[in-house]
């Protein structure tokens, strides 16, 4: 870990080329990622015989783009943990214009299964970037930048999915009949990416020296074994795993409230998915403002506590401007609860284990996405419950996990606390961090 500076906030962080580099390197990714994926459903329903097919493209190109996360997720944590997390970022980005170019040639075939191989592709490349980019930062950053540069890696993150969508929709409209040109979009975005990684400076390796192994089941569970052996990582992971898991739901539970409950066009449909996006995006520049130069575990409870009543909310508000309002509350309630977790979990993960930690909390975080799914077809499909009902439900599970949190984290309660006395005047490692048990 980098050795703490003079300087905090966010303009040295910014100024910081290197930070620079590896924050377009990201969202270049997830921006690449976002407009594909949104070609290939657009296109796959377009493209398909008849509208049950196309639906049932749509619904594997979600599976197929979550698999890589459970299939190699093992994979890619002994690669962080074994080379240099810098040298895995720029080559794990070079494989992004490889993904492309095979790509542009799906387009030009119109071929669904060759674009959802694509998709796997992508998703595969976006697992082995994963654990090296969180795991980077406490390597190339002093402590007390932490918190804020996970706000703004979570703000590019869902600025990077919000116009990714809307620019994919909008070439999709303009150059379907022009495979050529989207592929070379897409390529081109993929370049520019992976120039940028070049510039991410280097950082040596963290020296794991235990056997590869080649189930990479048996790494996740490893991974496991060393989360539950350690009460505050372990918790944090339950809780990033329950963010991943309610945004999914939420995402797939407001496209059910704007077809069915509001009866509302795409367009303002995806109004209320950009503001639940961005509402986490400016919560997580938030989070990193008032954390000052310390990781601030105070946050996660009011977090926690405040997407649970604008959850209850929603269930109960029937209106466009209300949804709105209500999915742009629990979004910034999500950037305070998430960004303070992640960055816990990069700093106290030991550095000869930080990729496989980091890995495993993704597996767990895709198992919540499609735990998501699972809930939902239960709720909306078999239990008839409806869209606003399933949000009230999803508001009264998240105000009890921040009593949870109370109960089994009763330091974060401490934080909060001391955070409430003096925000501006508490040592950096005071009561913020949980000990380690």
């Amino acid at each position: 870990m980098q050795t703490e500076s003079a300087q905090t906030g966010y303009l040295p962080l910014l100024r910081d080329r290197s930070f620079h580099s590896f924050l377009w390197t990201q969202f270049l990714g997830a921006f690449n990622d976002n407009v594909y994926k949104m070609i290939v459903s657009v296109g796959a329903v377009e493209l398909a015989a008849d509208q049950a097919l196309g639906a049932r493209y749509l619904a594997l190109s979600g599976a197929v783009f979550v698999l890589p996360f459970l299939l190699f997720a093992g994979y890619a944590g002994q690669l962080a943990d074994r080379f240099s997390k810098s040298n895995v970022l720029k080559v794990t980005k070079s494989f992004e214009i490889l993904a492309m170019i095979v790509g542009a040639a799906a387009l030009l075939a119109g071929s669904i299964p060759l674009l959802l191989v694509v998709l796997f592709l992508l998703a595969a490349q976006a697992n082995f970037f994963s654990p090296a980019k969180y795991g980077i930062l406490p390597e190339m950053l002093p402590s007390s930048q932490l918190t804020k540069a996970n706000g703004l890696l979570e703000l590019s993150t869902f600025a990077a999915i919000v116009l990714g969508s809307s620019v994919g929709s909008f070439l999709f409209a303009h150059w379907k009949a022009e495979p050529l040109k989207l592929g070379g979009v897409l390529l081109a975005i993929a370049v520019i990416g992976s120039l940028t990684s070049l510039m991410i400076k280097h950082v040596a390796a963290a020296g794991s020296t235990e056997k590869f192994h080649v189930n990479p089941f048996a790494e996740v569970w490893s991974g496991s074994k060393v989360l539950y052996a350690d009460a505050g990582l372990w918790w944090s992971v339950m809780g990033i795993s329950y963010f991943w898991f309610l945004g999914a739901l939420l995402q797939m539970a407001v496209i059910l409230i704007g077809s069915e409950s509001l009866r509302l066009s795409e367009t303002h449909t995806g109004l209320l998915v950009t503001a639940l996006a961005l509402g986490i995006g400016i919560g997580s520049i938030a989070a990193g403002w008032l954390s000052h130069d310390r990781i601030e575990l105070g946050l996660v409870p009011i977090g926690a506590l405040f997407m649970g009543l604008c959850g209850i909310f929603l269930g109960f508000t029937h209106t466009f401007a209300g949804t709105l309002v209500g999915l742009s509350l629990v979004g910034f309630s999500g950037g305070l609860f998430i960004v303070p977790l992640n960055a816990f979990l990069q700093e106290q993960a030991a550095p000869e284990q930080k990729g496989r930690v980091l890995a495993t909390n993704n597996f767990l975080n895709m198992l919540g996405v499609i735990l998501a799914s699972g809930m939902l077809y239960v709720m909306h499909d078999t239990l008839h419950w409806t869209p606003n009902s399933i949000l009230g439900v999803l508001g009264v599970l998240t105000t009890l996990s921040a009593l949870g949190i109370a109960k089994f984290a009763p330091s974060t309660l401490d934080s909060l606390l001391a955070w409430f006395r003096n925000r501006a005047n508490i040592p950096a490692g005071s009561a913020a961090l949980p000990p380690a048990e």
